[in-house]
């Protein structure tokens, strides 16, 4: 009976180190919040193309163009960009309770435009997010990794999934300066801070995976607008032409 009891105890204190072994692996498997941080944006700076895919929720986003008194109100966006300085977009919009699809090119510091109910098959030139300019995306001040870089009061909130993908999950505070290019220029506020959750790929490349940001209420009887900004197709091959203007 001695003998059970000296096997069992030494089984215990075997599990112990095991689990104090796994859990001191597990930190130093984790890089501080701060560098991983640096490598996303760095990864980000040196694309030469991805995907964005931008989902807003809670108060409705509300984008003037000029072509339509009341605006247009975004559903989503799904936009690829071409570095340095071209992106093209498929934007899900409501007008009047109707849903359209806009066709979106940016080149440079020219936007065009195609909204079938209004343009037909024809490009306009025509701004759709005003002041936005594809270089924005990838520049140093403005650009996504600089949000990044700019994130204030970091945390480290654990480890999450991102489409089946193996992610970091880190929590910050933004500058709303720096979150513009970060939904390509369609989201309104430019003053204060915004909560961001940041999803970074647990993979050796540390790409920025998903980007959430709470845009606050413009006032007490409004509701915060969720920017939910999916990132991925990374470095692929994308031609983006001029359109013809009719």
């Amino acid at each position: 009976m001695q003998t059970h009891w000296k096997w069992l105890l030494l089984l215990v204190l075997v599990l112990g180190v095991m689990t104090a072994c796994k859990s001191d692996d597990d930190d130093k498997a984790t890089p501080p919040p701060e560098d991983l941080m640096a490598k996303a944006a760095d990864s980000l700076d040196k694309a030469t193309s991805f995907r964005l895919i931008i989902r807003p929720q809670g108060a409705a986003v509300v984008i003037n163009t000029g072509l339509i008194d009341e605006g247009i109100e975004l559903n989503k966006a799904e936009a690829r960009f071409a570095s340095p300085d071209k992106v093209r977009a498929s934007v899900s919009v409501r007008i009047d309770a109707v849903t359209q699809e806009v066709q979106v090119v940016a080149i440079s510091d020219r936007q065009y435009i195609q909204l079938p109910i209004l343009t037909g098959d024809n490009w306009l030139v025509q701004d759709f997010a005003t002041g936005f300019v594809p270089e924005d995306l990838q520049s140093d001040e403005d650009g996504i990794g600089a949000a990044l870089r700019a994130m204030q009061d970091i945390e480290y909130v654990g480890t999450d999934e991102v489409g089946g993908i193996a992610v970091y999950h880190i929590r910050g505070m933004v500058p709303a300066a720096k979150i513009r290019s970060v939904t390509v220029g369609l989201i309104g506020t430019q003053e204060g801070l915004f909560k961001t959750d940041v999803y970074i790929r647990r993979d050796d490349t540390n790409r920025v995976a998903r980007i959430v940001v709470e845009e606050p209420p413009v006032d007490e009887a409004s509701e915060a607008t969720i920017w939910t900004i999916e990132l991925d197709s990374y470095n692929q091959d994308v031609t983006i032409t001029e359109p013809e203007v009719s």
